[in-house]
């Protein structure tokens, strides 16, 4: 089968892998679509802390069930799914206190098992939740990114009536902004020092795009708010003193939430935290029921497709890669992958 792997850091090329065959409770699936996430250009430039070349790159993917092994009962080959891509080990500490996302010993591809920049993965079946026909196999392939922004603004305690920032409109914060939209929540306040990000976001959602440095990002959730701040704040960009903007932006009483991983040590002004009493949240991918529920967000009209600014054959991918290291205006990459159909 056809794949695209990471030889070396920037060194990308399609190549011949040999095809994967289910074993106990698992499930083959062609890859249909699978997108680009930053982790990707991470692990792509040589960066990522445990995805290392060699290895065949993806993650986010949708598809359709080609096989199952014989022990396999819940689905069957001809189902359309969205590939949950983090198996959880079930016994270590972290599992056993129903934190599955933070499982000591998780598995994700490209550690553990085959990356979606392929024809073909296999799956423990209780990975592939089905999708209806309704839903194309590109918005398929953004349910992950979805769910990624569905937990963070959970942990932000996200509802109707939530006046929200969101600091960067990359892929997860115009994911963070379209879910929080349909959430019910607004207004919703985000920066970039993209225009044609913030303008494509403002042109999908209800947002009020501030950008950056051209306009204050405080006094924008000021203004906002009638000085009063923002009730949640998600930090999905690691520029620096987005922290401070971040802190300065929310209320009294109010939620920050890291989504972004900066890479390194940040500043944070502690003092205005605590005396501020604001609460402060890590979020790191998703549960299963985060999940489950971006998909149903997703099959119930959810426009993830706002997200998207390209869409381009898997074999482009190496590409693609090399257009972003260029300056490549983009929000979300998805690859199709018609070649799999044979």
């Amino acid at each position: 089968m056809k794949a695209v792997k990471l030889q070396a850091p920037r060194r990308a090329s399609v190549v011949d892998e040999p095809a994967p065959v289910a074993g106990p409770g698992e499930v083959v699936i062609r890859i249909d679509a699978t997108g680009l996430c930053g982790s990707d250009l991470s692990t792509w430039l040589g960066h990522h802390p445990f995805r290392r070349p060699p290895v065949v790159l993806g993650h986010e993917a949708a598809g359709t069930v080609v096989a199952v092994a014989a022990d396999v009962t819940s689905i069957a080959p001809g189902t359309r799914v969205a590939l949950c891509p983090l198996i959880a080990c079930g016994r270590c500490a972290s599992c056993r206190r129903g934190q599955r996302n933070l499982c000591l010993d998780r598995r994700v591809p490209g550690v553990g098992w085959g990356g979606t920049y392929a024809d073909f993965v296999t799956a423990p079946a209780d990975r592939a939740f089905p999708v209806p026909h309704s839903v194309s196999m590109t918005a398929a392939a953004l349910i992950e990114p979805a769910a990624v922004a569905l937990r963070a603004c959970r942990r932000a305690g996200i509802a109707r009536g939530t006046r929200l920032g969101v600091l960067g409109a990359g892929g997860i914060g115009t994911m963070c902004a379209l879910v929080a939209d349909h959430l019910g929540a607004g207004p919703i306040v985000v920066t970039d020092v993209s225009g044609a990000k913030l303008t494509r976001l403002a042109d999908a959602v209800p947002v009020l795009p501030v950008p950056l440095p051209t306009e204050d990002p405080v006094q924008a959730a000021l203004a906002a708010t009638a000085g009063d701040g923002l009730d949640a704040v998600l930090v999905t960009a690691a520029a620096p003193g987005v922290l401070d903007q971040a802190v300065a932006m929310t209320r009294s009483g109010g939620t920050l939430v890291l989504v972004a991983l900066p890479g390194a040590p940040a500043p944070l002004d502690v003092d205005a935290c605590a005396v501020r009493e604001l609460s402060l949240h890590g979020t790191y991918a998703y549960q299963d029921r985060d999940f489950a529920d971006a998909a149903g967000l997703v099959g119930d009209g959810m426009n993830v497709l706002a997200a998207l600014t390209h869409e381009v054959p898997l074999d482009r991918a190496p590409a693609m890669f090399e257009q972003i290291m260029a300056g490549l205006d983009y929000t979300k990459i998805v690859f199709t992958n018609d070649s799999a159909d044979g």
